[in-house]
């Protein structure tokens, strides 16, 4: 077999998900040819892939020592440090690998993509517009422009946008993103008919998806779920869990600080590193900086895998579990001395098994501390599906909820959570506490 052969052979293995036997047949290549710099980029995608992210990145450079033009290496190199949050040193690669090949489409766009991180919109609609003129049906490109256009207010010319995409689609899974997309973007635009009308259409092609069924329930208050599909909350985080810190950053997203707050009062005399504590749905880690310091073990705990490979980088987590929260505590038998769920709790619309099954989690005195959007209209299950997708709750029902589950409510304090349509999502941050002794 010829070396092209045998390079495309264990390409393939790895485009099929067959790891390990990629991995070995890469790795006889450069037995015969340690300086294969194909072969070594390669390599370097697959160790990274798979969490040797030191590994990947020293494999990729050495493809890089040995071909310094090597485009496709330059523009693997700057995504992994875009994963690991080094956006300076990806900038330098994607300028580079554009510098070696300007027809090249991806290392252009994921620069728009830093811009546009970087509320560089003037530059990023630029280079998005240079990705475009290369392939006008870049479906990733059309929808990041999109998604642009929806954060500038522009959402005639994002809708534009995202059906000029759904008519280059020709796969599936791009076909429903399409019309998902579409149907959000209706609510944007107050058009509740149209939203309707589109995320039936996406359940006539594709049903009983997830997405669709759980966003319909929202716009029509059918069927609404006490706590939506585990695939669509997995499905939800995974698909924006590289933009998520960005995204909640321009949507001015509060809850951490909250509770960062009302924790530095609370624990203001407490030992450092003297309590075990669990970030219930910790996402990409924005509590772990300062649950740290207090911490003696700090439990992540997540339903998105791609969520949880996020936090991993910030080094702030002893240990982090992807799990369902009410199907951990179920299976747990570790205590904490603190609870706390930034902004997780709104995507449960009944709270009470939550509550009984995390203080069975707790220690005697243990806290939960949480942030829930508030809910000031009449609902007979104290707790009501918006048309974003996520839930909110009456005062009532949280103080009837968790008195029931034999908490003791220390407070609940209005504050404002983030922004939803340009406009403040008020919430509730609750601190509830455990009685001294509880049956284990």
């Amino acid at each position: 077999m010829s070396s092209l052969s045998t390079i495309a052979k264990a390409v393939s293995f790895h485009k099929q998900g067959k790891i390990e036997k990629a991995n070995t047949a890469y790795r006889k290549i450069l037995k015969k040819n340690p300086k294969n710099a194909d072969v070594l980029n390669y390599l370097g995608m697959l160790e990274f892939q798979r969490g040797n992210y030191d590994l990947g990145i020293k494999l990729t450079k050495r493809c890089l020592k040995v071909f310094p033009k090597h485009s496709a290496g330059c523009n693997n190199l700057a995504n992994m440090y875009m994963t690991t949050y080094d956006v300076d040193q990806a900038e330098i690669y994607y300028l580079k690998s554009i510098s070696i090949d300007a027809q090249a489409e991806e290392p252009l766009y994921n620069l728009a993509v830093i811009e546009k991180t970087r509320k560089n919109y003037e530059e990023a609609e630029k280079n998005f517009h240079k990705v475009l003129a290369l392939n006008p049906e870049h479906v990733i490109c059309i929808s990041s422009l999109a998604d642009m256009y929806v954060k500038l207010g522009h959402f005639e010319q994002a809708m534009k946008l995202l059906q000029e995409r759904l008519k280059h689609v020709d796969n599936h899974t791009d076909q429903k993103s399409s019309l998902l997309s579409i149907g959000r973007l209706c609510l944007l635009l107050n058009d509740k008919k149209n939203a309707i009308v589109t995320y039936e259409k996406c359940l006539s092609i594709y049903p009983n998806d997830p997405m669709a069924t759980h966003m319909l329930a929202a716009m029509t208050g059918e069927k609404v779920p006490v706590k939506p599909d585990e695939q669509y909350v997995k499905d939800l985080f995974d698909g924006f869990s590289l933009t998520f810190d960005n995204v909640l950053e321009q949507l001015d997203y509060k809850a951490p600080q909250h509770i960062q707050t009302i924790i530095d009062e609370i624990y203001k005399e407490t030992e450092p590193h003297s309590m075990r504590i669990m970030d219930a749905g910790c996402g990409t880690g924005l509590c772990g900086n300062f649950l740290k310091p207090l911490a003696s073990d700090l439990i992540g705990v997540d339903l998105s895998p791609g969520m949880l490979q996020r936090a991993k980088f910030r080094n702030e987590y002893d240990e982090l579990i992807e799990s369902d929260l009410n199907l951990y505590f179920q299976n747990s038998t570790q205590n904490f001395d603190l609870i706390v769920s930034a902004d997780t709790l709104c995507y449960f619309g009944d709270l009470k098994k939550f509550l009984q099954l995390s203080l069975s989690s707790l220690n005697p005195n243990g806290r939960l501390i949480f942030t829930v959007e508030k809910f000031d209209g009449k609902t007979l299950t104290g707790y009501n599906l918006e048309p974003h997708g996520r839930y909110s709750h009456t005062h009532s029902y949280l103080t009837e909820s968790i008195q029931e589950s034999g908490y003791k409510i220390e407070d609940i304090i209005v504050k404002e959570l983030r922004l939803e349509r340009g406009k403040q999502v008020q919430g509730y941050l609750v601190v509830a506490k455990a009685p001294e002794s509880l049956a284990q």
